[in-house]
């Protein structure tokens, strides 16, 4: 499966740089480029993010401050998130699952997307949906009619503030909920 993008939480007084991801070494294949400009200061913090390519498998990864001399910018954490798509993983009838699955949401806690992955033995109507504590729904991330298999859905909440919220997979057959936590 691999990475799909790359993200970064980064401050910068200057003009900032380029924020470059190789492969095995500090001159190795280049994953992805992020751009970061200046935000106002060495502890105004902004999460910067890129696409990624070529980033399956195990690699030592390098993060290389290229684009001008001296200070750059400042690095607080970074991460990958994994290559998502809303499709049916398995559709052979081998592979579908045999029960329903509702997995732990990853990475948890999250900043500001995560994946949410599910299995279903038959063609079911399935809703996705998170909620707030209050019970509040807050995003839709499945409401349709699936054949048997394993799903992924990922969550972006990038407009949503921090705290704990959670996901709730029903169909006729199963209804389970699990709990994630947003953290800026």
């Amino acid at each position: 499966m691999g990475a799909a993008s790359f993200e970064a939480r980064i401050a910068s007084a200057t003009n900032g740089g380029n924020l470059e991801i190789r492969l095995d070494s500090p001159t190795g294949s280049l994953a992805g480029t992020c751009i970061v400009t200046g935000t106002g200061g060495w502890q105004t913090w902004v999460t910067k993010s890129c696409t990624v390519s070529g980033l399956s498998g195990m690699h030592d990864i390098y993060l290389k401050f290229t684009g001008g001399s001296g200070f750059l910018f400042n690095i607080n954490w970074w991460k990958f998130t994994p290559a998502i798509t809303d499709v049916e993983e398995n559709s052979s009838s081998k592979e579908r699952p045999e029960s329903f699955l509702l997995e732990q949401n990853y990475p948890n806690p999250f900043n500001p997307s995560t994946a949410i992955l599910f299995s279903i033995p038959a063609k079911s109507y399935v809703l996705l949906k998170v909620f707030d504590m209050m019970g509040r729904e807050v995003a839709t991330l499945a409401n349709e009619e699936l054949s048997g298999g394993n799903y992924s859905r990922q969550w972006n909440a990038s407009n949503i503030s921090s705290g704990v919220y959670f996901y709730r997979l029903q169909t006729g057959l199963f209804i389970e909920t699990k709990k994630l936590i947003l953290l800026r």
